[in-house]
Protein backbone atom coordinates (compact mmCIF):
# COMPACT_ATOMS: atom_id res chain seq x y z
CA UNK A 1 0.00 0.00 0.00
CA UNK A 2 1.17 3.31 -0.78
CA UNK A 3 1.78 5.86 1.91
CA UNK A 4 2.16 9.60 1.93
CA UNK A 5 5.63 11.10 3.56
CA UNK A 6 5.79 14.60 4.87
CA UNK A 7 9.41 15.31 3.17
CA UNK A 8 9.42 19.03 3.92
CA UNK A 9 7.95 21.65 6.03
CA UNK A 10 8.26 25.33 5.87
CA UNK A 11 7.13 28.36 7.49
CA UNK A 12 7.03 32.30 6.56
CA UNK A 13 6.63 35.90 8.89
CA UNK A 14 5.91 39.09 7.40
CA UNK A 15 9.01 41.44 7.20
CA UNK A 16 8.02 43.72 10.20
CA UNK A 17 8.36 42.83 14.19
CA UNK A 18 6.86 44.94 16.04
CA UNK A 19 8.01 45.03 19.89
CA UNK A 20 6.13 45.61 23.23
CA UNK A 21 8.70 49.11 23.59
CA UNK A 22 6.92 50.30 20.05
CA UNK A 23 3.35 49.46 20.90
CA UNK A 24 3.93 50.92 23.86
CA UNK A 25 4.76 54.37 22.21
CA UNK A 26 1.41 54.19 20.15
CA UNK A 27 -1.16 52.97 23.41
CA UNK A 28 -0.84 52.91 27.22
CA UNK A 29 1.18 49.97 28.15
CA UNK A 30 4.34 48.83 29.07
CA UNK A 31 6.64 45.91 27.82
CA UNK A 32 6.35 44.14 31.34
CA UNK A 33 2.17 44.57 31.44
CA UNK A 34 2.34 42.70 28.00
CA UNK A 35 4.28 40.00 28.84
CA UNK A 36 3.25 39.31 32.75
CA UNK A 37 -0.25 38.49 31.13
CA UNK A 38 0.68 37.36 27.42
CA UNK A 39 4.08 35.90 27.40
CA UNK A 40 4.36 38.14 24.21
CA UNK A 41 7.31 39.88 23.71
CA UNK A 42 6.69 41.30 19.98
CA UNK A 43 4.71 40.19 17.05
CA UNK A 44 4.90 40.94 13.01
CA UNK A 45 2.48 42.87 11.01
CA UNK A 46 2.04 42.27 7.41
CA UNK A 47 2.86 45.01 5.41
CA UNK A 48 2.34 46.24 2.19
CA UNK A 49 1.85 43.30 -0.64
CA UNK A 50 2.36 40.38 2.55
CA UNK A 51 -1.31 38.91 2.87
CA UNK A 52 -1.88 35.05 4.17
CA UNK A 53 -1.73 34.26 0.70
CA UNK A 54 1.47 35.39 0.12
CA UNK A 55 3.08 34.39 2.89
CA UNK A 56 1.61 30.53 2.54
CA UNK A 57 2.85 30.42 -1.07
CA UNK A 58 6.73 31.78 0.57
CA UNK A 59 6.11 28.72 3.28
CA UNK A 60 5.44 26.65 0.50
CA UNK A 61 8.24 27.34 -1.85
CA UNK A 62 10.47 26.58 1.50
CA UNK A 63 8.93 23.63 2.17
CA UNK A 64 9.60 22.72 -1.36
CA UNK A 65 13.77 23.60 -0.84
CA UNK A 66 13.69 21.88 2.27
CA UNK A 67 12.11 18.71 0.37
CA UNK A 68 14.97 19.40 -2.35
CA UNK A 69 11.60 18.21 -4.88
CA UNK A 70 9.93 20.37 -7.76
CA UNK A 71 6.27 21.17 -6.97
CA UNK A 72 5.29 18.97 -10.09
CA UNK A 73 6.63 16.13 -8.11
CA UNK A 74 3.72 16.97 -5.38
CA UNK A 75 0.50 15.28 -5.21
CA UNK A 76 -1.05 17.23 -2.12
CA UNK A 77 -0.57 19.77 -0.20
CA UNK A 78 -1.70 20.32 3.48
CA UNK A 79 -2.24 23.59 4.09
CA UNK A 80 -3.18 24.21 8.29
CA UNK A 81 -4.33 27.41 9.88
CA UNK A 82 -6.89 28.28 12.81
CA UNK A 83 -9.09 30.43 13.52
CA UNK A 84 -12.84 31.18 14.09
CA UNK A 85 -15.30 32.70 12.07
CA UNK A 86 -16.63 32.39 8.22
CA UNK A 87 -14.12 35.29 7.38
CA UNK A 88 -10.88 32.75 8.39
CA UNK A 89 -12.82 30.47 6.52
CA UNK A 90 -13.21 32.15 3.32
CA UNK A 91 -9.55 34.11 3.12
CA UNK A 92 -8.39 29.99 3.42
CA UNK A 93 -9.81 29.54 0.18
CA UNK A 94 -8.26 32.30 -1.29
CA UNK A 95 -4.81 31.13 0.13
CA UNK A 96 -5.39 27.62 -0.77
CA UNK A 97 -6.18 28.88 -4.76
CA UNK A 98 -2.95 30.61 -4.84
CA UNK A 99 -1.16 27.50 -3.16
CA UNK A 100 -2.91 26.07 -6.00
CA UNK A 101 -1.75 28.34 -8.84
CA UNK A 102 2.20 28.04 -7.38
CA UNK A 103 2.30 24.39 -6.92
CA UNK A 104 -0.31 22.88 -10.08
CA UNK A 105 -1.75 20.20 -7.61
CA UNK A 106 -4.52 20.32 -5.00
CA UNK A 107 -4.38 21.74 -1.74
CA UNK A 108 -6.31 20.29 1.32
CA UNK A 109 -7.25 22.99 3.57
CA UNK A 110 -7.39 22.00 7.32
CA UNK A 111 -8.42 24.64 10.06
CA UNK A 112 -8.00 24.21 13.68
CA UNK A 113 -10.85 26.34 15.61
CA UNK A 114 -8.82 27.34 18.48
CA UNK A 115 -5.41 28.84 18.73
CA UNK A 116 -3.33 25.73 18.64
CA UNK A 117 -1.81 24.05 15.96
CA UNK A 118 -3.31 21.52 14.11
CA UNK A 119 -3.24 18.49 15.63
CA UNK A 120 -0.74 15.66 13.72
CA UNK A 121 -3.42 12.97 14.82
CA UNK A 122 -5.76 14.73 12.67
CA UNK A 123 -3.65 15.10 9.45
CA UNK A 124 -2.99 11.14 10.06
CA UNK A 125 -6.77 10.51 9.57
CA UNK A 126 -7.12 12.77 6.65
CA UNK A 127 -3.90 10.74 5.48
CA UNK A 128 -5.56 7.62 5.79
CA UNK A 129 -8.38 8.30 4.59
CA UNK A 130 -6.93 9.72 1.24
CA UNK A 131 -5.35 7.00 1.31
CA UNK A 132 -7.71 4.48 0.99
CA UNK A 133 -9.91 6.61 -1.45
Amino acid sequence: MRRSAVLGAGSALPKRRVTNEELAKQVDTSDEWIVERTGIRSRYVAGEGETTASLAADAARRALEHAGIDASEIDLIVLGTHGRGTLGHFLMGSVAERVVRLAGCPVLTVRQPERDFVHPDALARVEDTAVRA
